[in-house]
């Protein structure tokens, strides 16, 4: 008979990373980590990504006016491309494409290969 490994799960946090500027909405996905270890941040207007494997923090982008934040964030799954969206409706990926798809806030975004699935407060 095979006994069970039982895993030790650690009572105490391994690292804290500081998020001021966290949107309080319940609809909007402003955390995602990547298949590349790295775990993209949107806090406000500005998007960071914290390497884990380095524990080193970069700006990544951020909104080009005051009033816009980042809404969502999805890696796609090589890990390489982050698209983010905002909320008046505009999804964008630094370096490579921007569009306005929608009127209002996009709350979320997915990858199914190489096509990226939006989700919108206008539908």
């Amino acid at each position: 008979v095979k006994r069970k490994r039982l895993r030790t799960v650690l009572t105490t946090a391994d690292r804290i990373l500081d998020a001021p500027e966290t949107v309080d909405d319940f609809y909007i996905n402003t955390l995602d980590w990547g298949s590349a270890n790295l775990l993209a941040v949107a806090l406000g207007s500005v998007v960071y990504v914290w390497n884990a494997d380095t524990s080193s923090i970069k700006e990544l982008c951020r909104t080009g006016f005051t009033s816009q934040y980042i809404t969502a964030a999805k890696w796609d799954q090589s890990g390489r491309l982050l698209p983010v969206a905002t909320n008046d409706g505009e999804i964008q990926s630094k370096k490579v494409w921007s569009c306005q798809s929608h009127s209002a806030r996009v709350a979320c975004l997915d990858w199914n290969k190489m096509l990226l699935a939006s989700g919108s407060r206008s539908g």
